[in-house]
């Protein structure tokens, strides 16, 4: 009686150390498995685009074809996982809202049945630091005569070479439709204008609009500009000058996405008359 009783025991022992053996291997928490991400593509993630890297498994257990959960502190970003091969490995990828705000630092972590892995620390761009946008135009423009005093009042036109305005999207798109347009003219006489594309831009407002297209090579639109300033009669004394002076402010805008960028710009515009 007492050797079938010491059996049932060592029978009863055996299967506890095999249950505990078993616990240890698994993962979801259990001891000595371990979650890990690393190889990630980018430390940096610009609006809408998207990062990669590498997630394992280590475990006593199978580890293939695991569903992993891709985790992050932001609600711009949004992550997926492969299932695991053989191995425990798989790919995951991060992706950022097109619309991101503000540049921040954000975490990535993955979880799987209650195991969690190292963080990894990401900055997130923002939709204006993402995208390359820029737009250039002369901060002045000038012209001079030397004429006879008391010549009467004339216009002149100045060719501008340079005005451009550059755009690229945060995901690198290019060849987008940039709108033009001039928000006032300071001190404006009659017989001021600035043309640009073929459209006159004077002192009436509500202001007219143009725009360029920027070319998929680079991203950049020409503005064939021409500035008309009227220059001053000239003084009565010889060796005197006047000037007439007036401020452009210019405005691009780019819409994308259902988002709009913009950017200004002032150009001083200065004629000037000396009588000789």
């Amino acid at each position: 009686m007492l050797n079938n009783r010491l059996r049932v025991l060592y029978l009863a022992v055996l299967l506890m150390s095999g249950v505990m053996l078993t616990g240890c291997g698994g993962t979801g928490g259990a001891s000595g498995s371990t979650i890990t991400l690393s190889g990630l593509s980018a430390t940096t993630i610009k609006a809408g685009t998207s990062a990669s890297g590498v997630l394992t498994i280590a475990s006593a257990n199978a580890v293939n074809e695991i569903s992993v959960d891709i985790k992050t502190d932001s609600t711009e970003v949004t992550g997926t996982a492969d299932k695991t091969n053989s191995s425990g490995v798989a790919s995951f990828t991060i992706t950022a809202a097109p619309t991101v705000a503000s540049t921040k630092t954000i975490h990535v972590w993955a979880e799987y049945n209650g195991l969690t892995s190292n963080k990894l620390e990401i900055t997130l761009s923002s939709v204006a630091d993402s995208s390359t946008f820029n737009f250039s135009v002369g901060p002045t423009a000038e012209f001079s005569r030397a004429v006879a005093a008391g010549t009467a009042a004339t216009t002149a036109n100045i060719v501008v070479s340079g005005n451009q305005v550059s755009f690229i999207a945060a995901d690198g798109t290019k060849g987008l439709p940039v709108t033009i347009s001039i928000d006032q003219i300071d001190n404006y006489s009659v017989g001021d204008n600035v043309r640009i594309n073929g459209i006159d831009f004077s002192g009436v407002f509500p202001v007219q609009t143009t725009t360029l297209t920027t070319n998929n090579t680079d991203g950049i639109a020409l503005m064939p500009t021409t500035i008309t300033v009227v220059l001053p009669a000239a003084p009565s004394t010889v060796g005197q000058s006047i000037s007439h002076v007036y401020a452009v402010y210019w405005r691009a805008t780019v819409t994308y996405k259902g988002l709009t960028y913009t950017k200004t710009g002032v150009t001083s515009v200065t004629g000037t008359t000396t009588a000789s």
